[in-house]
């Protein structure tokens, strides 16, 4: 007898937690109050939050399974309008329309589409970014995410890494696939030549203190991880530079612009015309950027301007 109870109030707890979350649809948005017509905001709010947007750390993102984009409010408002206020089947053509909550809600849109009302309506995000820490770096591409940890290197399937409590963001996605070679492999290719000579002032014998420290300061920048009480920039300049005059063509550019942005999301800043009060000088540069790259700059440049830089706004100054 005990035990047929045990295993009842265990069926309902288990009924209880496979309950399905009710599904917002338009009609409990768009509602008539005493025969005038009306929004839900507290039905808006679910559908939106069903609908995968969120807001967090001053961004809104638009959800695809684990994978995010960012969007703003115009997209949001177009959204609302196309896809809450339009009814489809499952062929995509409208068979119901809210016209007249549509210019309701169009007459009456600063009410519903400010930052201060979104912020209210939509929770944070309900995962973790996928970020790199102290022990692991994730390098994002078409095919899979490159796991780098001290003593392994692999690609893993998206599947195995977003799980249902991490997310990506989709601009940090490398549009290209990627495959693991070997170190023998890696050694041997012409990109580990040429980092060899570049750091032997060109000669084929090689210096090989001089390829690991490159090696170091390359895997330094790719990854994410920061210590915010050990903030780094890293110069790249020529071995042989005397009173200030450059000497091109050494590979600065291939290293530091070409190379790293094969795994990275890099933005090149011209470093001559860089001017820390011009508010328009790094707007090529968004959330997705991992890599500032200030390409020649003067030898009289105050670093001390980009202190603030290197406290987590962006991953790496070069």
């Amino acid at each position: 007898m005990i035990k047929e109870k045990e295993k009842e109030s265990s069926n309902e707890s288990k009924s209880k937690r496979l309950k399905r979350v009710k599904i917002i649809r338009s009609d409990d948005v768009c509602v008539w109050d005493r025969g005038k017509i009306g929004i839900s905001s507290s039905n808006l709010s679910a559908w939106l939050r069903q609908e995968g947007f969120y807001y967090d750390e001053g961004l809104y993102y638009k959800s695809d399974g684990n994978v995010l984009d960012v969007c703003d409010k115009r997209y949001i408002r177009e959204y609302i309008e196309e896809e809450l206020f339009k009814v489809r089947n499952k062929a995509g053509k409208v068979i119901r329309e809210y016209s007249m909550h549509l210019a309701y809600f169009e007459d009456r849109i600063t009410s519903y589409i400010n930052d201060a009302k979104l912020q209210l309506l939509l929770n944070g995000l309900s995962g973790n970014m996928v970020r790199d820490n102290e022990y692991e770096s994730y390098f994002a591409f078409s095919n899979g995410i490159v796991v780098v940890r001290s003593n392994s290197i692999e690609v893993k399937r998206y599947e195995e890494v977003l799980d249902s409590s991490r997310v990506l963001m989709r601009d940090k996605i490398i549009g290209k696939e990627v495959r693991i070679v070997s170190k023998e492999e890696a050694l041997s290719s012409d990109f580990a030549d040429f980092c060899l000579r570049a750091m032997s002032d060109g000669k084929a014998s090689g210096n090989s203190v001089g390829l690991s420290c490159l090696m170091s300061a390359m895997g330094y920048i790719m990854s994410g991880y920061k210590n915010p009480a050990l903030a780094k920039m890293v110069f790249f300049s020529d071995c042989n530079n005397a009173d200030g005059i450059a000497n091109g063509r050494t590979g600065k550019s291939l290293c530091a612009k070409v190379a790293l942005s094969q795994v990275r999301k890099l933005a090149v800043v011209d470093g001559k015309q860089f001017n820390t009060m011009d508010k328009f000088m790094l707007e090529n540069v968004d959330e997705s950027t991992d890599i500032v790259c200030l390409q020649d700059m003067r030898s009289n440049f105050n670093k001390e301007t980009l202190y603030n830089g290197c406290y987590g706004i962006y991953n790496e100054w070069l």
